[in-house]
């Protein structure tokens, strides 16, 4: 169960929603109010055109947690959009290898300084984001620039001189609520200068996930039952 998640994301990010679809339906099975994988879940709906069973999953979440302004904005917009596949127009996808951790080369981070919600209500996990340095600060951003938040302080300053010396970082959403965001950092290129310096504490490998999940079997899809949504053979 602890790397369903993890292979849910790698899943998403591959665009392979089919088992991404079957992947998160498992975790809600044993976790039904786990808001990330319905979020997820209705999102893998609405890539695949299923957009009654993404309002299905999506106002699940507002019954788990009401004030989901990320889920109602959803839930909004699909209904308006009856008749098509709805994608945030500022959206990039990175491949699904970016979202391996590696000790030393990648690192969970909580954001800091968030922006309004109006602008978080932009953002789905796995959107690719850009960093910008500043003298003091590292803001995370947008593809159109829009700032999102911060690095927290201690890790902008250990990055920003490896950032001037030419180490190269890529970043994307892990998760996302107006009070938390979460982003995967990943070292994509190390300066000669910093050639044997990680630019992430290696204390921090307790934390790091790796994929490496059991098969899933078809035979382990969900059965459908009206609290858990549509099966998979219903058609829409």
């Amino acid at each position: 169960m602890d790397d369903l998640p993890s292979l849910a994301i790698k899943k998403s990010l591959e665009g392979n929603w089919k088992d991404a679809i079957e992947i998160n339906r498992r975790i809600i099975q044993t976790d039904p109010t786990n808001t990330e994988a319905l979020c997820r879940l209705a999102k893998a709906y609405t890539e695949t055109g299923k957009l009654k069973e993404a309002v299905f999953f999506y106002q699940k979440v507002i019954r788990v947690d009401p004030l989901n302004q990320i889920a109602k904005r959803n839930v909004e917009r699909l209904k308006l959009n009856k008749s098509s596949q709805i994608k945030p127009p500022h959206s990039e996808r990175l491949g699904s290898s970016t979202f391996i951790e590696e000790p030393g080369k990648t690192k969970t981070v909580s954001l800091v300084k968030l922006a309004s919600h109006d602008v978080i209500n932009r953002l789905d996990p796995g959107d690719q984001l850009k960093l910008t340095a500043h003298q003091h600060s590292i803001s995370v951003c947008l593809s159109d620039g829009t700032t999102i938040g911060r690095l927290p302080d201690d890790l902008a300053a250990r990055l920003l001189p490896m950032i001037k010396s030419g180490n190269l970082y890529s970043a994307l959403a892990r998760s996302v609520n107006f009070n938390t965001v979460k982003i995967l950092l990943r070292e994509e290129k190390r300066s000669k200068k910093y050639q044997a310096t990680s630019s992430f504490s290696l204390s921090d490998h307790a934390s790091y996930q790796t994929y490496n999940p059991p098969e899933i079997s078809p035979d382990d899809q969900l059965a459908s039952t009206t609290e858990d949504g549509p099966s998979e053979d219903q058609p829409t």
